[in-house]
């Protein structure tokens, strides 16, 4: 089986994060961002990060509530076991705690 059985899954999940990236230039959200990695001008990988979600916070009575989430990390394939997706997370490491 391939991928054609998640395509609605995907297309969701492109939407969602779309609606996120449209909320974090909002200064209504100034606590959820993206970070992006470019090479020669192209985006190769992204990153995004959060408050905890509703789900975590609900599962641990709300003791991680002050945790924020890394979200979904990206790299194109081509860049992909570069390090592209390692210095995406360290650099929202610095970010978080400068």
């Amino acid at each position: 089986m391939g991928l054609e059985a998640l395509i609605d899954d995907i297309q969701y999940e492109i939407e969602h994060k779309k609606r996120l990236l449209r909320a974090s230039l909002s200064a209504l959200n100034s606590d959820l961002f993206f970070l992006m990695a470019k090479h020669n001008h192209n985006v190769v990988g992204t990153i995004s990060y959060g408050p905890c979600g509703e789900d975590i916070r609900k599962c641990t009575n709300d003791e991680l509530g002050h945790v924020g989430t890394l979200g979904s990390l990206y790299v194109l394939p081509g860049y992909q076991g570069q390090g592209v997706g390692s210095a995406l997370v360290q650099e929202n490491h610095l970010l978080l705690n400068s």
